[in-house]
């Protein structure tokens, strides 16, 4: 089955610039996992809630650490046409929860690893 089918159409960014205590709070906000990080207002990469962890671990102040120091910038992509089993696999050799769905260089959505399971009717279950 391609992306197309199962991805989140547009993209919460936060630029480079801004704290890591913002970039939560943006998380928070929109209930999402995980940011696309604007530099000079292109994709430049991701921060994710791990991102975020791994800076506290390191005794990084949230509020005083950019996430342009902990942002993922090596970004590996996917298209609407992808298969979904190929993704999948993609994120699981690259140990990560998150990709951009790009459309000629353009971010147009983000696909997750529960967007994936959900769409293989693998859903969590509710609690009582």
């Amino acid at each position: 089955m391609k992306i197309a089918a199962v991805y989140s159409r547009g993209v919460q960014v936060v630029d480079s610039d801004r704290t890591l205590y913002q970039a939560a709070n943006e998380m928070c906000r929109e209930s999402v996992s995980a940011l696309g990080v604007l530099e000079g207002g292109r994709l430049a990469g991701i921060i994710s809630e791990r991102d975020i962890t791994r800076a506290v671990a390191e005794a990084s102040d949230p509020k005083s650490t950019w996430v342009s120091q902990y942002m993922t910038r090596e970004l590996i992509s996917v298209g609407p046409d992808d298969d979904s089993a190929t993704v999948a696999l993609q994120m699981l050799e690259n140990n990560v929860r998150h990709l951009p769905v790009m459309v000629n260089g353009e971010a147009v959505g983000m696909v997750s690893a529960r967007d994936l399971l959900m769409f293989q009717g693998i859903q969590p279950s509710q609690p009582e």
